[in-house]
């Protein structure tokens, strides 16, 4: 870029030195002169731009790919770590399922173990109260 800038601060000393003062210009009634230099500085000045420019879009395309590889490779794994969110907050949600059921089932065993334990008792009296039974009055 710097040379560009040398390129256009040399325009502008030609400029300076033949025509920078409306004097000069009306002095030297050159007007056919005048046009023709101004159009050849600006022709100039337009012609330093593009090429300035297309370098600038080489440069930036140079620049620019490798910056757009990683951002496309984060934005891929962003998108695999979100997946992998996703299938664990369903396999917590599935498993907070089977546990509630497993609590569920604990539960009701445990509730069908008393009744066993309430209904073995039923049917078969307490060892103290069978001894008392057994026992005869002593006369």
């Amino acid at each position: 870029m710097l040379k560009y800038q040398k390129e256009i601060d040399r325009l502008e000393r030609a400029y300076n030195e033949h025509f920078n003062t409306l004097w000069n210009m009306l002095s030297k009634a050159k007007f056919s002169l005048t046009r023709g230099f101004f159009e050849t500085v600006a022709s100039r000045v337009k012609h330093v731009y593009d090429i300035a420019n297309r370098e600038l879009e080489v440069w930036l395309r140079a620049v620019m790919s490798p910056l757009e590889t990683h951002v496309r490779e984060h934005h891929l794994q962003l998108r695999r770590r979100l997946e992998s969110v996703k299938r664990i907050h369903v396999a917590s949600g599935e498993l907070e399922t089977r546990i509630a059921r497993a609590r569920a089932a604990a539960r009701g065993a445990r509730r069908a173990d008393r009744r066993a334990d309430a209904a073995r008792r039923v049917d078969r009296p307490h060892r103290r109260d069978a001894r008392r039974r057994c026992r005869s009055p002593r006369a």
